[in-house]
């Protein structure tokens, strides 16, 4: 074999070694996968989760005030008040930190929540925010 004949050769076996390579997508790395998107909160789902899918209705009055305690307070006009049993202001970020972590409060333990997806929060809120 000759020094062109083997430089040929080689030349070949490596445009094939790095079509097989791109062929089989070794070479090209892969996309990370952007974040999941979550759907804006739906009342009556929310409405479901709270009587059917989650503990809520066994220590909150969704339809009474903040002062009318079965073990956690009223969540009538939630989204009206000031503050959360936690001290902080109300809002839709506070709200789903204390659903999903718990924690206690001026009335007592509020549990956590770890369960609960991001959508079924979404969904718990906009429920919430319906009680007036």
């Amino acid at each position: 074999m000759t020094s062109r004949s083997f430089v040929v050769v080689v030349a070949v076996a490596m445009a094939f070694l790095l079509a097989a390579g791109c062929a089989a997508g070794g070479a090209q790395p892969t996309p990370a996968a952007g974040p999941t998107k979550v759907a804006a909160g739906d009342p009556k789902r929310g409405e479901e989760i709270f009587f059917k899918k989650s503990d809520c209705s066994t220590c909150h009055y969704p339809d009474k005030p903040y002062d009318q305690v079965l073990v956690g307070p009223g969540l009538k006009d939630l989204f009206q008040r000031q503050t959360l049993g936690n001290g902080k202001p109300v809002s839709d970020e506070n709200v789903r930190e204390w659903i999903k972590a718990g924690g206690t409060g001026k009335i007592g333990t509020m549990p956590s929540h770890p369960d609960l997806t991001d959508q079924q929060i979404n969904d718990l809120i906009a429920y919430l925010k319906s009680l007036k």
